[in-house]
């Protein structure tokens, strides 16, 4: 009688509080995201600020909307923390991260006006610029096609306990590599354009290339936390492009760059020809 008791109680107390692990866990990955997003949006403006600000805009080096949109950006992303503290909504903490590889792909295409603005406009700078442009649309279609619908579908379906443990692998560990990457691309990049037709020193060499290769990587690494199977044709550019490092300190930068693009461009060409109809059933929620 007592042991019936007690299991009737402790099924109580499990539906009373069923979504404590997983609102622990989501709510340490979106305050993460915040986090991260509040530091650099802070970065930036103290930069802007000790560069001039509005008084001094060609001294400051970045452009006013770029800065205020990423501190409008952590501002948003704080919003989207509490909003899940209070409804404790998983597709609220898929935002939060989300949000985090939005403002770092934005980050890559400061670092091409940051690069660019160095040195004398001309038809390298421009190509330049447009290959990077390519290369990080590349890698924003890589995770927000198909990656991040089937992930924040797999952590809403998910139960209590797995939804915790998905936030903290997926929305965490998974994307510090992810985020790393490419940060690490955006130096490479801003480097290249520098000096479009030199040869890229060791480290440069191995951002630009390196980079893109982490992220394709990571971003495998996250389709096997959360689908099962890895993204081989990911892996197998990621690579390519580790074996490109040699050659692209031998290459004119813009040289390395243009392959860097092709490579990421081709991989989406590939997988939007390849996966056509796969694509077309997760967009329509089957």
């Amino acid at each position: 009688m007592t042991t019936t008791a007690a299991a009737a109680g402790t099924r109580r107390h499990t539906e009373t509080y069923p979504a404590e692990p997983r609102q622990v866990g989501l709510a340490r990955a979106a305050l993460a995201a915040w986090l991260f997003t509040a530091a650099a949006g802070a970065y930036l403006f103290a930069g802007w600020r000790a560069g001039g600000g509005p008084r001094r805009p060609r001294r400051a080096g970045l452009v006013p909307v770029t800065v205020l949109g990423h501190v409008g950006l952590a501002v948003a992303g704080l919003g989207i923390w509490v909003a899940f503290v209070i409804t404790a909504a998983p597709v609220l903490a898929w935002l939060g991260v989300g949000l985090i590889v939005l403002i770092a792909l934005g980050e890559s295409i400061v670092a091409l006006g940051v690069g660019a603005g160095r040195t004398r406009l001309d038809a390298g700078i421009i190509a330049g610029a447009l290959l990077g442009i390519a290369t990080a649309a590349a890698l924003w279609w890589a995770y927000f096609d198909v990656v991040a619908i089937v992930a924040e579908r797999r952590l809403r379906q998910a139960q209590a306990s797995e939804q915790a443990r998905i936030a903290r692998d997926s929305y965490t560990y998974l994307h510090l590599p992810i985020i790393t990457g490419i940060i690490v691309f955006a130096i490479g990049v801003k480097r290249t354009l520098e000096a479009v037709d030199a040869h890229l020193a060791a480290v440069p060499a191995t951002a630009l290339c390196g980079g893109v290769a982490l992220y394709l990587l990571s971003l495998s690494a996250f389709k096997r936390r959360n689908v099962g199977s890895f993204n081989l044709q990911r892996l197998l550019v990621a690579a390519a492009l580790v074996a490109l490092v040699p050659a692209a300190t031998v290459l004119p930068a813009i040289a390395a760059l243009g392959l860097v693009a092709t490579a990421a461009c081709g991989l989406i060409a590939f997988e939007y020809l390849r996966y056509a109809e796969a694509r077309e059933r997760v967009s329509h929620g089957k």
